[in-house]
């Protein structure tokens, strides 16, 4: 996963809820793309909670620990992937089993 990967990601999300620029939710969830998690120590809960649900039934699939909501590269690439329907770029070439054989 690279940044434009991510941004291209969180720009989808924002324009997919329709949150309006001052809301809330919207706030949320550019601090967890900023951010790459939302701690209940900074954020309200609840509001967290909420965000965490809204994005899971958009198949946005961010893990949750006992204290926060975490924006991991896997998320990002599967919503990449298979929700907006691109293709992420390969961070190193794949060898045929030939090259590998021969010790390229």
């Amino acid at each position: 996963m690279n940044t434009n990967e991510k941004i291209a990601v969180e720009q989808h999300l924002l324009k997919v809820c329709g949150f309006h620029r001052a809301s809330r939710e919207y706030k949320l969830i550019q601090l967890l793309f900023n951010n790459d998690e939302l701690d209940f120590i900074s954020t309200n809960r609840d509001d967290a909670l909420e965000l965490r649900k809204e994005l899971w039934f958009l198949k946005f699939e961010c893990p949750m620990q006992w204290n926060k909501v975490i924006l991991t590269d896997d998320a990002i690439v599967k919503y990449y992937e298979n929700v907006m329907g691109l293709i992420t770029e390969s961070k190193e070439p794949q060898k045929s089993f030939y090259d590998i054989k021969r010790g390229l």
